[in-house]
């Protein structure tokens, strides 16, 4: 059997994804397994030894190709890259994402059997022909039952991210050099892709002297791209916290697995924290922890009680009420509840 797993997009949800694909690994020893991803989220999965291809979607060189030459050419990009999923011969092709880009890729997969949710979500639904009903459960619940309709046992365990030796002794010099060896330390990651989920530098600034004065543990923060944010808090606390240096995914990934808790925000590298097996104290505000929050047992989550909660608005019209109502006194009392 060929099983084809269509994730394309960012890094949390290519993370949600990996139960499924261990689900499906465990339940089919046998079965060849490729996963088509985009770039920006490929070391996610690269190294996971229950894949057995990974095919990259090069949606930056598309959207260039039709900027340049137009709807034509682009669709033959399309074809070309269909005629590469054609040359698998995949019996069944699984659109995790339920989106437009998503579907396509599943029906250019050329798979008799195509599986995916029950929506019209930007008319995903014409590319499928074997549909479950979404819910409202967590998204990797969600993503089970899509691969226990095909006869899988779903299991939810945490499915790491793979790293090199080189990306562990580049971590393990950072801690060295930072003088963490055999401390306890936490990993606070203050940046988020949508402003209404930022809980602001004045509010890390102060957990991270809350933390020192309690002497509750050390504080390591970081923000690719994110920089303005990580400086502001820097210059506000009293007590500096530790920068990271800049990681690859990998070696974020080791980073997190070897910190005592994560504090964050509704981002990718919260999931990825609980994919390594490191708990979570999650901040949250617009978006849905039901749905979207740090999945399993020993995670917390803070989110405070407004009419206009779990809007899902990346930019928020009025306020970041929502956020600015969970204070850092709340996020210390969690901290120690977990730790």
């Amino acid at each position: 059997m060929k099983i084809l797993l269509v994730k394309l997009g960012a890094v949390g949800d290519v993370v949600h994804t990996l139960p499924a694909l261990h689900s499906l690994r465990k339940s089919f020893p046998d079965a060849f397994i490729a996963w088509v991803v985009e770039k920006k989220a490929l070391q996610v999965i690269r190294d996971n030894p229950y894949i057995d291809e990974i095919i990259i979607f090069e949606r930056k060189e598309l959207e260039k190709t039709y900027k340049e030459e137009g709807l034509f050419a682009a669709l033959r990009f399309l074809f070309q890259f269909g005629k590469q999923l054609k040359s698998f011969n995949f019996d069944i092709a699984i659109d995790f994402q339920t989106l437009f880009k998503s579907g396509i890729i599943t029906y250019l997969s050329g798979a008799k059997k195509r599986v995916g949710f029950d929506k019209w979500r930007e008319l995903n639904k014409l590319f499928t022909n074997s549909r479950l009903k979404s819910n409202k459960k967590h998204t990797i619940d969600k993503y089970l039952d899509l691969v226990e309709s095909l006869g899988a046992s779903p299991d939810s365990a945490p499915v790491k991210i793979y790293y090199s030796k080189e990306d562990d002794n580049y971590i393990a010099n950072f801690i060295k050099a930072g003088a963490l060896e055999g401390k306890k330390w936490i990993a606070i990651n203050p940046g988020a892709s949508w402003t209404s989920k930022l809980w602001g530098s004045e509010r890390y600034a102060m957990l991270c002297d809350l933390l020192n004065e309690a002497s509750i543990a050390h504080v390591v923060i970081w923000g690719p791209g994110e920089e303005k944010i990580v400086s502001d808090i820097v210059e506000k606390a009293k007590n500096k916290p530790l920068l990271a240096p800049p990681t690859t995914i990998k070696q974020l990934a080791c980073l997190l697995e070897q910190s005592a808790l994560y504090v964050g925000g509704d981002t990718g590298p919260m999931h990825m924290a609980v994919a390594m097996g490191t708990p979570v104290l999650g901040i949250f505000g617009p978006s849905d922890p039901e749905r979207n929050g740090p999945y399993g047992e020993g995670q917390k989550v803070l989110q405070s009680e407004i009419e206009c909660i779990k809007c899902w608005k990346r930019n928020c019209p009025t306020s970041l009420e929502c956020m600015e109502k969970v204070t850092p006194v709340s996020v210390i009392d969690g901290i120690k509840e977990i730790l």
